[in-house]
């Protein structure tokens, strides 16, 4: 039902060298990104909105390699902005960890709701 009541989609990518989002690397509108700490971001919206009805985030990496990115459970909604950590874990290691190149990418993707008729929080 979410998606018959006014979605907004949000997606982007980004890249993190030296403990920093690198220059010129974040693609993508209605939304801003903080590096939190080591293999931490946290992406938040522009606009508020009602509910986060799902959020995907995804690792490109410029090499082979054994991570994956997981989203933990955001905060925001119900009018106000949501704001969701992305963690990049390090399967080898068993730790959050930075990417490895500059030239490596976090890659996300926000299902918003703006609907009254949604549930107004998680």
């Amino acid at each position: 039902m979410n998606f018959e009541h006014d979605p907004v989609i949000i997606a982007g990518h980004f890249s993190v060298t030296g403990g920093a989002i690198a220059a010129n690397s974040r693609y993508g509108n209605g939304y801003t990104v903080a590096y939190t700490a080591a293999g931490r971001f946290t992406v938040t919206t522009d606009d508020p909105y009602n509910h986060l009805v799902a959020c995907h985030a995804f690792f490109a990496s410029a090499t082979p390699t054994d991570r994956f990115c997981t989203a933990d459970v955001p905060t925001g909604g119900a009018g106000a902005a949501v704001a969701v950590e992305i963690n990049l874990w390090d399967v080898s290691g068993a730790a959050v960890t930075d990417p490895a190149a500059a030239t490596d990418e976090v890659h996300f993707i926000l299902y918003l709701s703006n609907s009254a008729l949604d549930r107004q929080a998680w």
